[in-house]
């Protein structure tokens, strides 16, 4: 078999939106600023406190004023270099290397995203509805609203899957379809992923929607 080992960047969305966020805070406190405690919804490990005084050393305090729309694209890409230079060190050290690095971003700017959810719209299988509500505790943020959903039971998943958030965005779920699809249309005959075990409820919608866009 030829093997490719590809590596998958998340490095779209809202928690790459809350990395820049958060090296901003560090980088103001890199420069000078006393901030006190970071703000709920930001990362506060001390990981990112080397990298706001990077950043430092290499733009002076060019960053710390000025509206957010500014900066946050120029601290999004810094903080994303930096944090798979860190990724790169550690795998190298336990002997994992990889053909390929996939960037997230990649699917969003060439329009691959809209293009699988289109496949999966012409097959008959996406559809607004309103799903139950999750099992066990209801969270608090949990409302009965319309979305764009996924027929992931008539491929043998439990519940139907939600592709859009509440703001119109894509979920990642939309962008793993489109990924996995991405590596098909290459011309890979056997996908094997490569996840934490806190992703163990996300087997089933995965091959559910292998098997919609690829008729099994």
């Amino acid at each position: 078999y030829r093997v490719v080992r590809e590596y998958y960047i998340n490095d779209a969305g809202a928690q790459i939106d809350a990395l820049a966020r958060s090296l901003h805070w560090r980088y103001r406190e890199a420069c000078g600023e006393t901030l006190g405690e970071m703000p709920r919804g930001l990362y506060p490990g001390a990981y990112l406190v080397d990298v706001g005084a990077e950043l430092k050393e290499r733009d002076g305090d060019k960053w710390v004023t000025g509206p957010e729309e500014e900066w946050l694209p120029v601290l999004r890409e810094f903080g994303i270099n930096v944090m798979m230079d860190l990724v790169r060190g550690d795998l190298r050290q336990i002997g994992i290397e990889h053909d390929l690095f996939f960037s997230e971003r990649r699917l969003h700017e060439t329009g691959r995203i809209d293009a699988a959810l289109e496949r999966l719209v012409e097959r008959g299988v996406i559809y607004e509805g309103v799903l139950d509500p999750p099992k066990g505790k209801r969270p608090d943020d949990w409302e009965p609203r319309p979305q764009t959903l996924f027929r992931a039971t008539d491929f043998g998943d439990d519940v139907d899957r939600p592709l859009k958030k509440s703001d119109g965005s894509w979920t990642y779920f939309a962008a793993d379809i489109a990924y996995h699809l991405e590596k098909v249309e290459r011309g890979a005959r056997t996908l094997i992923d490569v996840w934490g075990a806190d992703h163990g409820g996300y087997v089933k919608r995965m091959q559910a929607a292998l098997s919609a866009l690829t008729d099994g």
